[in-house]
């Protein structure tokens, strides 16, 4: 990834090199007319966003596109009869960029990235999301996880199906040959791997080391998490089949601080089962089943499905927050009061909510006796 990242720096900042690059990429694509393969849609190499991982998945991708227009380029860089064009420090980096993306260890790393991150692509999305209960984003997050726990287990053929035709496909335009490096007995800053052949050593190394990593990090994450949306899961109406006397005891202690009513917690459970038992089409989310449920008749999980809706799955209603405010407070607003910055910061974030005007100006107007001979353009 921060190789990837290097490549990108280096032609963003450089409108000279940017421009040899979108000439090499128009050399690829004429050379593909003939062929009849497809023509590479960018000019650009996307810089690897900080902060959404949804660009990073779109950077992969649009590196593997123009893998070979990056190589050409760098190869023209480093091209002795072209030195005079370039500056001796453009000719260094540009020699080992072009010599760290030609390695076997980063094509099959890239590969392998560029695959497995396809899984969390939509789980990305998800979490970026607007709206998103935290029981949702526990089965989803299962989901994943699971099916990366499936690739684990059959590695050798996921690997050679999906991983190593990439590699060598990237491999071609560098004349790379996807070997095994070079080992001693004394192996002390990396993995001294027992291999018979270059796929082996390549799987073993990076790709299972990858979905650990992966899978580690996903349940590592949201360990917390799970707990609270289990406990949430099993007062869904499709769940309440599977609710038992251990799964009960766990959500009196994970909520008994917040229950206005903890003693009656058992036999409003038993109403809450009489209430869904006979009704077919019941509510699948907690948006959908907290409207369902009268407050004053089951307080407990009434109680429960709110604090699960409270539940912050992800950051990104921070990040958008902060989004907004780049917006709003610009230097031509530079000495906003605090009031004034809340209530447009509120606006700008939910603007999807649909807004009564003309209740909003009659509300105005009766805060400021002065204007209650103004008339409501609105009427």
């Amino acid at each position: 990834m921060s190789t990837v990242k290097e490549v990108a720096l280096f032609f963003k900042y450089s409108p000279k090199r940017q421009r040899l690059l979108e000439s090499c990429v128009e050399s690829v694509n004429h050379d593909r007319t003939a062929s009849e393969k497809p023509k590479i849609a960018s000019q650009k190499v996307k810089l690897l966003c900080e902060t959404r991982w949804v660009e990073r998945h779109a950077s992969l991708v649009e590196f593997e596109d123009t893998y070979e227009a990056v190589v050409e380029c760098m190869t023209r860089i480093c091209d002795p009869q072209s030195k005079g064009s370039w500056d001796p420090k453009t000719i260094s980096e540009a020699r080992g960029l072009l010599t760290s993306i030609a390695t076997p260890s980063f094509l099959c790393a890239f590969a392998s990235n560029r695959y497995l991150f396809g899984f969390t692509k939509s789980l990305s999305l998800l979490f970026q999301g607007s709206y998103q209960d935290v029981v949702t984003a526990y089965e989803e997050i299962g989901l994943i996880v699971t099916e990366l726990k499936d690739i684990r287990e059959r590695a050798d053929d996921e690997f050679r199906s999906n991983i190593l035709p990439v590699t060598e496909k990237l491999a071609v335009h560098t004349d790379t040959i996807i070997s095994i490096p070079r080992r001693c007995k004394r192996q002390t800053l990396r993995g001294n791997v027992e291999a018979s052949s270059p796929e082996e050593y390549w799987r073993r190394t990076i790709f299972i080391s990858l979905i650990d990593h992966l899978v580690a990090e996903l349940t590592d994450r949201f360990q917390n998490l799970s707990k609270c949306a289990v406990c949430g899961l099993c007062l869904l109406p499709r769940s309440l089949p599977s609710l038992n006397d251990q799964i009960v005891a766990d959500i009196k202690d994970f909520f008994s601080d917040d229950m206005p009513a903890q003693t009656n917690f058992d036999q409003e459970l038993k109403l809450w089962k009489r209430k869904w038992l006979n009704i077919e089409e019941a509510p699948t989310t907690l948006s959908t089943l907290i409207q369902a449920t009268n407050a004053k008749m089951f307080p407990n999980i009434h109680r429960i499905i709110t604090l699960l809706l409270l539940i912050p799955v992800s950051s990104a209603t921070v990040e958008r927050g902060n989004s907004a405010i780049k917006r709003i407070k610009s230097s031509q607003r530079s000495t906003m009061g605090q009031d004034w910055l809340n209530a447009l910061t509120l606006l700008q974030i939910h603007r999807d909510i649909p807004l009564d005007y003309k209740k909003i100006v009659d509300i105005f107007i009766n805060k400021n006796p002065r204007r209650m001979v103004s008339n409501n353009p609105f009427k």
